[in-house]
């Protein structure tokens, strides 16, 4: 069936409120795969990437790479770069500075854990 919401046809609808779109952003940051789907159909390209993210890990979802994909795509559409990179990594070369914010997190937890407090604490 694939995403809810996203690579469907956009009904007439109200747009949401400001305050609306603000609890369906939160709501997505915290996780809830339809609260991303809400904000991702009213335009937060970041929303889009996390529901794709929740898909493809399979966060209080089941994993599905189909849904997953198409999140990324929308937010790729929409001109959100960090969507085109979740798509698929590239085969060789391409130096970017964008990196994986998980990755790095992981790869200090693994060889640095000691650094983790500094990282938690911001700046």
């Amino acid at each position: 069936a694939g995403a809810a919401g996203c690579g469907s046809t956009p009904t007439a609808k109200a747009p949401m409120t400001s305050a609306a779109l603000l609890e369906a952003t939160a709501g997505c940051r915290a996780g809830e795969v339809e609260s991303c789907a809400r904000a991702c159909d009213e335009g937060d390209t970041a929303s889009c990437n996390d529901a794709g993210h929740i898909y493809e890990l399979g966060i209080k979802v089941s994993r599905d790479g189909v849904a997953a994909g198409a999140y990324y795509r929308k937010a790729c559409d929409a001109g959100d770069m960090v969507g085109l990179l979740c798509l698929q990594r590239g085969l060789e070369g391409g130096l970017s500075s964008i990196v994986s914010s998980t990755t790095v997190h992981n790869e200090i937890a693994a060889n640095h854990p000691e650094y983790l407090g500094l990282l938690y604490n911001g700046y």
